[in-house]
């Protein structure tokens, strides 16, 4: 769901990060305004598609490919946040970093 929006990019593709922050300028002061909220819950979504992922029973390979993309989706979200340019709320980078850091 949150890819279809393509207004994040999960990718892992700093290009692609790079042109969806460019693009994020341009967006409605109603969404820009809120843009941490939207971060927050697309790293928090991640973040528990992983801890329940982790937490399944079975270890194998398709299970470790799924907690590989999850990982490298949320490090794209941290790699975009981080060139956003307009402001948001300090503690927004540090909730962003504790999701990332409980998925490595």
């Amino acid at each position: 769901m949150i890819e279809r929006t393509q207004l994040l990019p999960l990718g892992g593709d700093v290009s692609l990060a790079s042109q969806h922050a460019e693009r994020v300028r341009s967006l409605d002061d109603s969404i820009t305004r809120n843009f941490s909220l939207i971060l927050l819950a697309a790293m928090d979504t991640l973040s528990r598609l992983y801890a329940g992922l982790r937490e399944s029973p079975f270890m194998d390979a398709v299970k470790q490919a799924n907690l590989q993309t999850l990982r490298r989706k949320a490090r794209s979200l941290m790699v975009f946040a981080g060139m956003i340019q307009f402001r948001m709320p300090s503690d927004t980078y540090a909730k962003l970093n504790r999701m990332d850091v409980f998925m490595n």
